[in-house]
């Protein structure tokens, strides 16, 4: 059995693990991804991790069933001057919801 040490992780939550493994896979040298994914959480973390770790790569992030593209890597660069503001921003509206 293949031991894949890079892909342990103490996170139980979907969106973490995915953004952890896009990273991981960036630093290993993969110049173009794509994240099959709708949920908003995923797309800020990209966003958030994408320019946090300096990522170069190609990456896309498409809806499951809508034709719906999104260039994490062109949105990064043109909405930079708020990217440090999304993460901040998602955990303010995540604590909210929790309160209702």
């Amino acid at each position: 059995m293949l031991q894949r040490v890079d892909l342990r992780t103490t996170h139980e939550e979907a969106d973490v693990i995915i953004v952890q493994r896009v990273v991981k896979l960036a630093e290993d040298g993969v110049s173009s991804m794509k994240v099959i994914c709708d949920d908003t959480d995923v797309f800020v973390l990209l966003i958030h991790y994408y320019a946090q770790e300096n990522l170069t790569c190609d990456l896309i992030m498409r809806g499951t069933g809508s034709r719906r593209v999104i260039d994490i890597k062109a949105t990064t660069e043109k909405q930079s001057t708020i990217v440090d503001k999304l993460l901040p921003a998602l955990v303010v509206t995540q604590c909210h919801r929790c309160m209702e």
